[in-house]
């Protein structure tokens, strides 16, 4: 594919190549461990554990065939020179000096010389100049169309490959664990849910609900079972054993209430008796 689309003619210094082979090394390592065994390390916490979010988009492997065919190119030209790049290419080597300052940044790499990121940001002002030049390249080629086509297919690996490659778990975002157990809890209630739905029994309402699917995580949790939370949000285990979960639970606070209820009208006998 890349051999047909337009692209132009650059110049990188050895400390520029370094700085995108660093990057793009890394994602062609990541991307290895998931063609060979199918799981992604490196992925953000909850994206793990969710089969859904490792379905790989349609625009994947239009994207990741520029993002190897730049790797290749920058391992073979790791002193520099010239070198031509397509669009798409540039758009990867892109990627790939971000990374490097991501990572020198949070450092999990080790700088080679002094302010490394700054160099890193004016290598970026440098190759978009390149990027938007064969951009237009391919729009006078192709038309512009087509471009938002390929564009779209790009962006999607683009996302995909930061979620599942490059997640970094030393930074975390103000309330990001809270963030996290709220999408397991909304899972854990659409499980429910459906379990209820197959035993026929009326489903509490939304806030009763949620504080039932926390009780059953926390129960999870303590290893009071054989099982863990993940095992619980698996459709076919969760539905059976958050819908008994649920039934039992309303039952006792049902007959707890009804406890209370005649335990509170003998002590209003007792007390007209007496007077």
């Amino acid at each position: 594919m890349s051999s047909v689309i337009p692209g132009v003619r650059l110049r990188l210094t050895a400390t520029e190549a370094l700085i995108i082979t660093r990057g793009l090394f890394l994602i062609q390592q990541r991307h290895q461990i998931f063609a060979y065994t199918g799981k992604t390390p490196c992925c953000f916490p909850y994206h793990m554990f969710q089969e859904r979010h490792l379905a790989v988009p349609a625009g994947c492997p239009f994207g990741i065939s520029f993002l190897l065919s730049a790797a290749r190119k920058m391992l073979s030209n790791k002193n520099g020179g010239r070198l031509s790049l397509t669009g798409f290419e540039l758009a990867a080597v892109l990627l790939g000096v971000r990374v490097t300052i991501k990572y020198v940044r949070h450092g999990h790499v080790q700088p080679t010389w002094n302010h490394q990121c700054d160099s890193g940001k004016r290598l970026i002002r440098k190759l978009e100049r390149y990027r938007k030049r064969a951009k237009r390249l391919f729009i006078r080629r192709y038309g512009r169309d087509a471009y938002a086509t390929a564009a779209q297919e790009w962006n999607q690996t683009v996302r995909w490959v930061r979620v599942h490659y490059l997640g970094c778990r030393c930074v975390r975002q103000r309330g990001f664990l809270r963030k996290v157990l709220r999408m397991l809890v909304d899972d854990g209630v659409a499980v429910a849910k459906v379990g209820l739905a197959i035993r026929q029994k009326p489903v509490p309402g939304a806030k009763e609900m949620r504080r039932l699917v926390r009780l059953a995580f926390a129960e999870t949790r303590r290893g009071r079972h054989h099982f863990g939370v993940m095992e619980v949000l698996n459709q076919e285990f969760g539905k059976t054993y958050l819908a008994d979960f649920i039934i039992e639970r309303r039952w006792r606070a049902d007959h707890s209430e009804q406890i209370a209820r005649k335990k509170h009208e003998g002590e209003s006998e007792d007390a007209t008796h007496s007077r």
